[in-house]
């Protein structure tokens, strides 16, 4: 690959492939899937009209970067491997620790103290497992680093696994303890000085949350049969894991079940096993629990209810995970997303990917009507887009902060669109650290989250 590829199912996944009983029996250390779900309500706003794209081997080998965005991104690179999908196919599923060709330019590069929302930038970048949190000029006050074999002495898992060198996704806590993911490996709980807590091994990936009765949640995969989807080829059914606040498994939750649940296996209409990368049919990228306060406008918001994105469907739902159903869904002109945000107000912030050829855009919606309430993109191609990941926060004072991921690039707009705060990412990736590490998401955190364990 002609990128620093750190794979988010790679030879992991693909191993298990190859070895996980024909029969759809689990070989996870979580919980078993409850099948004990009610069945046949009807799901809500779905559009089936495109088939579902291919997942991070077109990407990887497509337009994933402002330099190489291309109009047909996301179109199949070519045929499959005939029946089922290959390990070397599997293998080429990948996001980057780093893809675009590192600038001269570093650091705070816009910062406008009268319109920048305050407060500190929690920075995670695929340079190291590794978060900082940094203040508005860029000055790093504190710092987590935890290494694969610290959290998981012992672990089995290749020496040599690219997952094994960076965080995918970090939570900050209350008292600077955190949450942090290693991409299809494990997960870990640290303290403010980066003591492990707790760690389990598992294929969590892309995004957590909390309930709020403290309970973490975890997005995983699991690799198994889904006779709806197809009779003998196994996919990769993305799990909702609840964990414990001392980090054992209560349960979990099938996305495909909850599918099945709600009638709405239209959604993979146009699915083959013979193209490359189908065996990641759904790729949930985004997790939110809802608190209930917005349960006014619509049921769907009831408290408990489980926000998600599926970009491989380009679709968003809501999660009912007691009656193991999708009560809401949303697809539109968005391609590719990540990180639907419900908002206060009740509209919801879309990190929409590839919706225009060569242009990424935050999206603001009403998630009832479809209706677009705001819009950031650039009028050039190039300029701001990001093919994988990407991020959006809507801030206090109206602004909204934004990830352009593969660029290591983080800015905050206003409402009129205009940047009072960019960062240019220093770290670096690639054999001979040529490419700016993927920047994964920014985070403004206020000043009273941290002012009780910051420098103590």
């Amino acid at each position: 690959m002609s990128m620093v590829s750190a794979s988010c199912v790679c030879l992991l996944l693909a191993l298990a492939l190859a070895c996980a009983p024909a029969d759809g029996s689990e070989t996870q250390t979580a919980a078993p899937l409850d099948d004990e779900a009610p069945a046949g309500a009807e799901g809500a706003g779905a559009d089936a009209s495109d088939a579902p794209m291919l997942g991070h081997w077109a990407l990887t080998k497509g337009a994933t970067t402002r330099a190489d965005a291309d109009p047909g991104a996301g179109a199949d690179p070519g045929a499959g491997a005939g029946s089922g999908i290959s390990r070397e196919m599997l293998e080429a599923i990948g996001y980057t620790s780093g893809s675009e060709v590192a600038g001269a330019t570093a650091g705070v590069t816009v910062y406008d103290e009268t319109r920048a929302e305050p407060g500190f930038n929690l920075v995670l970048s695929g340079h190291a497992t590794e978060v900082v949190l940094m203040d508005m000029a860029g000055r790093v006050v504190h710092r987590w680093r935890v290494d694969f074999d610290e959290a998981f002495p012992g672990n089995s898992i290749a020496p040599d696994l690219s997952q094994r060198f960076f965080w995918r996704r970090a939570r900050l806590l209350q008292g600077g303890e955190l949450i942090v993911v290693w991409e299809g490996l494990g997960i870990a709980r640290l303290d403010r000085d980066s003591n492990v807590v707790w760690g389990h091994l598992t294929t969590a990936h892309h995004d957590v949350d909390f309930d709020g009765d403290g309970a973490l949640l975890a997005l995983a995969r699991r690799v198994r049969l889904v006779p709806w989807i197809h009779p003998t080829e196994r996919v990769l059914d993305d799990v909702v894991i609840v964990f414990a606040p001392d980090g054992s498994v209560r349960h979990e939750i099938s996305i495909a079940k909850c599918l099945e649940n709600s009638s709405m296996q239209h959604v993979l209409e146009g699915w083959s096993p013979d193209q490359p990368t189908r065996a990641d049919v759904f790729h949930t990228n985004t997790l939110q629990w809802l608190d209930g306060s917005l349960a006014h406008r619509s049921p769907v918001f009831a408290r408990g209810n489980l926000l998600i994105s599926m970009r491989e469907l380009h679709l968003l739902a809501i999660l009912d995970p007691e009656a193991r159903r999708v009560v809401w869904s949303r697809s539109g002109s968005w391609r590719r997303q990540h990180e639907p945000v419900l908002l206060e107000g009740g509209t919801m912030l879309v990190f929409d990917n590839m919706g225009k050829p060569g242009r990424s855009s935050i999206l603001e919606i009403d998630p009832l009507t479809g209706a677009e309430a705001w819009r950031y993109q650039s009028e050039t191609p190039g300029v701001f887009f990001s093919g994988i990941c990407g991020s959006n926060q809507r801030l206090d004072n109206g602004n909204t902060l934004i990830t352009e991921s593969t660029a290591g690039r983080a800015f905050e707009v206003t409402p009129a669109g205009e940047i009072v705060w960019e960062w240019i990412s220093p770290y670096r990736a690639g054999e001979q650290r040529e490419f700016v590490a993927t920047l994964f998401e920014i985070v403004r955190v206020p000043h009273e989250a941290v002012e009780s364990w910051l420098g103590r």
